[in-house]
């Protein structure tokens, strides 16, 4: 009879034989099953042995391409690294030894044919619509292996896997024609704005700016990611411009900063300084000179010789040193922007505002008007002005006959002897040219012009301007919702 002692909680035979030798093991790893577990695997086992894939496993683009070439040691291999199993717990799946699996990944044994396939197929999961739809595999697909190295088995990818993965990488959203067409689109932006204004073209603005993004959410060829990238900046940039222009300048500054950081992520120097010519146009426009100045400065060292820092030097660095009172720095900017153009040959003609070319030389010495004023020289002003007369009437720009007009009116005023009537009367004659759409710019500067009049305001001239400057404003600007800067900020030293 045996005799059975205690010792602490495992129960031995006298001659030393333990119960734990008498206990299951795991069918599938052979591990010793606790004496609580009735079943007949251990824990990890039972979890493996349910671990299945969802469908959109098997739409992956190169599960389809092993199954396409009855490659099933591939399939398995994508199977484990997706579910993390072991191949035991592949072959507890599909009631194989481990063996087996490890032959098919190896190589050394092929599936021959459908009816080979529906165990794995049922073990694994795999549709019945992908087994029924697979080609008769050729004889070397169908070929076991015997004496042959698989590609598999040297760790190489499969040809057709190759060609796949080349064709999913190089696969674009957008052709050559596409990027013509948006590139095109940009350029209908710049030529319709001073006709349209941003009113109607903001919104047109905005959808391509989408349309672009989208595509950059996609995927392109380096040469094409790069051109989007300028076309998104430069529609960013537009918007900005017209965020200016309509008195929006939280927009105008987000806007602008996008623009900025897609031209910086591509590198085009160009564009850069474009974007810093219209935040200091923003700043400007907002009363803040100094800062005017630094974001034009920053483009000037940004591209020094680049035909944008004309723009940059007259439009931005001497109008806000112009309305700080510093004539000497004012004057060296507009020398420098003149000798700029004359070196690199600008267009004698008025170009667009919006325009990313370079300033022509009557929009330079326009805005050189524009500094004189602020620095109250009325024979500069007039003189500027008599230059390029010809060039902005012969211009399809209301708003910059407007413009300068407002700046020869308020030269009138600036003179020795103040001709009130006829700096009025010049007055209205702006309201009118840039009656249609009108920008920022043209309101705010007719209302910096019946600023500057306030010393006769008593005089039926300045009253007949103040009213009809009223009404301009209500009926044609009331877009521009912005409040204009205060009196003093706005009035002319």
């Amino acid at each position: 009879m045996a005799v059975w002692t205690q010792r602490s909680h495992s129960i031995t035979y006298r001659w030393g034989v333990g119960v734990e030798s008498l206990r299951q093991r795991c069918t599938g790893c052979g591990a010793t099953l606790s004496r609580y577990n009735a079943q007949r695997q251990c824990a990890a086992c039972g979890r493996g042995a349910t671990a299945k894939v969802d469908a959109t496993f098997w739409e992956l683009p190169e599960v389809v391409a092993a199954l396409q070439r009855w490659d099933l040691g591939a399939v398995v291999r994508f199977y484990r690294r997706h579910t993390g199993l072991s191949q035991a717990a592949v072959a507890r799946l599909v009631s194989i030894d481990q063996a087996e699996v490890s032959r098919l990944e190896n190589g050394k044994k092929a599936i021959r044919d459908r009816h080979q396939l529906r165990q794995w197929a049922v073990g694994l999961g795999i549709p019945d619509q992908l087994i029924l739809a697979l080609p008769t595999p050729s004889p070397d697909q169908s070929a076991s292996g015997g004496g042959r190295t698989s590609s598999a088995a040297l760790g190489l990818d499969d040809p057709a896997t190759i060609a796949h993965q080349l064709s999913a990488i190089t696969t674009v959203n957008v052709e050559p024609a596409d990027l013509a067409r948006l590139e095109q689109a940009v350029e209908a932006l710049v030529s319709s704005y001073e006709a349209s204004g941003p009113q109607a073209l903001a919104p047109v603005g905005s959808q391509l700016r989408a349309a672009l993004h989208d595509l950059l959410a996609g995927r392109q060829h380096p040469r094409q990611r790069q051109a989007l990238y300028v076309l998104a900046a430069r529609a960013a940039g537009l918007l900005g411009y017209m965020a200016v222009n309509a008195g929006r300048p939280a927009s105008a500054k987000a806007y602008c900063a996008e623009a900025y950081q897609l031209a910086e992520a591509v590198q085009d120097v160009d564009l850069m300084a474009w974007v810093r010519g219209t935040q200091s146009l923003e700043a400007y426009y907002a009363g803040r000179y100094l800062e005017a100045y630094d974001l034009a400065d920053a483009g000037v060292r940004l591209a020094p010789d680049n035909p944008q820092a004309i723009r940059l030097l007259v439009n931005g660095q001497a109008r806000a040193l112009g309305k700080i009172n510093d004539r000497r720095g004012a004057e060296r900017a507009v020398g420098r922007a003149l000798a700029l153009a004359e070196r690199v040959g600008t267009p004698p003609g008025l170009t667009p505002c919006i325009s990313f070319e370079p300033y022509g030389l009557a929009r330079t010495l326009a805005n050189a008007t524009t500094v004189y004023l602020a620095l109250g020289d009325a024979p500069k002003v007039l003189g500027y002005a008599e230059q390029i007369d010809h060039h902005v009437h012969e211009a399809d720009s209301a708003w910059s006959r407007a413009l300068v007009t407002l700046d020869v009116a308020a030269s009138y005023l600036q003179r020795s002897k103040p001709e009130v009537e006829r700096a009025m009367e010049l007055g209205r004659e702006a309201l009118r040219s840039g009656e249609t759409n009108p920008i920022r710019s043209v309101v705010q500067r007719a209302h910096e012009l019946r600023s500057l009049a306030e010393p006769w305001s008593r005089l039926d001239a300045v009253a007949e301007y103040g009213t009809e400057l009223a009404q301009w404003r209500a009926e044609k600007a009331a877009y521009i919702v912005e409040a204009m800067p205060s009196a003093s900020a706005a009035r002319i030293p």
